[in-house]
């Protein structure tokens, strides 16, 4: 259990710590030693508080959708399971993603082919570049 505490804040958790609207921000290491959750199984890269009063799971990913979506679900199940709260998760894509499963349309993820949104327990999985967290219309992925 040593080897978690002196985990530090990776590079693709990072972009999660830069926005102004969040309050409380924990990291996988955090989550896992904090609130419980099986460090054996995925684990999204974030978990935090908006001052609008929503929680939120998000995972950064360069290209992997897929894997993204099983950190999420993993994650979102765990606190879920724990009667934590969550109201949103987000993959923040840093490149422009090939899926064999998914495709997102207006910052959406979608199951290809298909009209159905990818959701966990209700909670619809949002797609965002990486470049639309640095423009000033940021914001409409995180409160819309």
């Amino acid at each position: 259990m040593k080897w978690i505490l002196q985990m530090t804040i990776r590079k693709r958790e990072r972009s999660m710590f830069k926005l102004p609207s969040i309050d409380k921000r924990f990291t996988t290491a955090e989550l896992i030693i904090q609130f419980g959750l099986d460090p054996t199984l995925p684990i999204a890269d974030g978990y935090g508080h908006h001052e609008d009063c929503q929680w939120f799971v998000q995972e950064v990913e360069k290209t992997d959708v897929d894997w993204a979506v099983e950190q999420l679900r993993s994650t979102i199940e765990q606190l879920r399971d724990k009667n934590l709260p969550v109201d949103k998760a987000f993959v923040i894509i840093q490149r422009a993603f090939k899926s064999a499963k998914y495709e997102s349309k207006r910052g959406i993820l979608y199951y290809k082919g298909s009209k159905k949104p990818c959701t966990v327990r209700g909670i619809t999985i949002r797609v965002v570049h990486d470049k639309e967290i640095r423009r000033e219309n940021e914001w409409r992925f995180f409160y819309g």
